[in-house]
């Protein structure tokens, strides 16, 4: 073996840098963690021994290096949209470190199931989209030929909550008052254009993704032509949403929010780029404190906007691209209040 050149004297692995000594744990390819060990040499070096022989206790298979193989996959992870890529990145990022220990062939439903139970025991939406992505991996190591079955698709999912949060009108005035606002308290160009996000979103009942796509080459004089990216690939429904005064009149507030560059997108950073979802997701939770609203989801937004519509008797079901109403009743039918007159009793 080539002797070091640099920090000679050390064991592998452990270097000095900047006045602290450090062990840089492999992370596969040419990654590694850096992991302080202090400053002190000889307390450095007995911290180092507990690492490795923490490490030597514990094999490392080779599952990790195939989540990282899938997300660099053309049929893997690179085939989602932009809102899916980050989130399964944070998920599978998790699903690395629970089976570090495991090679990929090894994985049975049992270990699938014990560690979704370990960490979701009462968060069922989690738990659910756990266990869908653990069977997304694992059909994927069936088509590079890692397995010949799916472990994960024999695991029971569990029933969700059916989600019936609705946004009052008192609620969403108070959130676009808040997005409007900065860290100092004063209103600024970024806030403005998080206030057109939220408002396009109850005006259009459109969701998040298919506005954050909005293009200004989308915006005509009779409307906004949106095609939903969820379901281009089921009823390839394309929507014109007319245009009224108030639309016009966001989409002007939009355009008058100053950027460093052209914007090809309708809501964009004041670089000109466009917005990526975890930054409009953020923005939504900032104001959602800010105002003193809890519980509140971006999407709850285009179920009061679905429910509103439909109070008002407009078409809730072409509004929202559904083919099928029963999927529009799943937006309003939890949201609805009905009135019903009492009972006189005598007095």
């Amino acid at each position: 073996m080539r002797p070091r050149t640099r920090n000679p004297g050390l064991p592998l692995r452990m270097v000095f840098f900047r006045g602290s000594y450090f062990y840089l744990q492999p992370l596969g390819g040419t990654r590694s963690k850096w992991i302080s060990l202090g400053q002190d040499k000889a307390r450095a070096l007995h911290k180092y021994a507990d690492i490795v022989a923490e490490m030597q206790t514990e094999r490392l298979g080779n599952f990790p290096e195939f989540v990282d193989g899938w997300m660099k996959h053309p049929r893997g992870f690179l085939r989602y949209r932009e809102k899916t890529q980050e989130e399964y990145k944070r998920m599978a990022g998790h699903i690395k470190k629970w089976f570090r220990q495991f090679d990929v062939e090894q994985v049975r439903p049992v270990h699938v199931a014990r560690a979704l139970d370990a960490k979701f025991p009462d968060k069922a939406r989690s738990y659910n989209a756990y266990k869908a992505l653990f069977s997304i991996l694992f059909a994927h190591a069936a088509h590079v030929g890692l397995r010949d079955d799916n472990p994960a698709q024999m695991v029971r999912g569990v029933e969700e909550k059916k989600r019936d949060r609705y946004i009052t009108d008192p609620e969403l005035k108070a959130i676009i008052a808040a997005a409007r606002i900065g860290k100092d308290g004063r209103e600024t160009p970024s806030g403005q254009m998080v206030v057109c996000l939220i408002a396009l979103g109850y005006v259009t009942a459109q969701r998040i993704g298919d506005l954050l796509r909005l293009k200004w080459s989308d915006v005509r004089e009779d409307g906004i032509y949106f095609r939903p990216a969820k379901t281009v690939n089921s009823t390839g429904v394309r929507l014109l949403i007319r245009m009224t005064p108030a639309l016009k009149a966001i989409l002007d507030k939009a355009k008058g929010v100053p950027s460093e560059a052209n914007a090809l997108y309708v809501i964009h950073t004041l670089e000109g780029r466009p917005y990526k979802y975890s930054g409009a997701r953020t923005a939504w939770d900032r104001a959602c404190e800010r105002a003193g609203v809890t519980d509140a989801h971006f999407h709850d937004l285009r179920a009061k906007a679905l429910t509103d519509a439909k109070r008002a008797g407009l078409d809730a079901q072409t509004m929202a691209g559904h083919a099928d109403p029963k999927m529009t009743a799943h937006y309003t039918k939890s949201r609805e209040v009905v009135e019903v007159q009492p009972l006189e009793i005598a007095a």
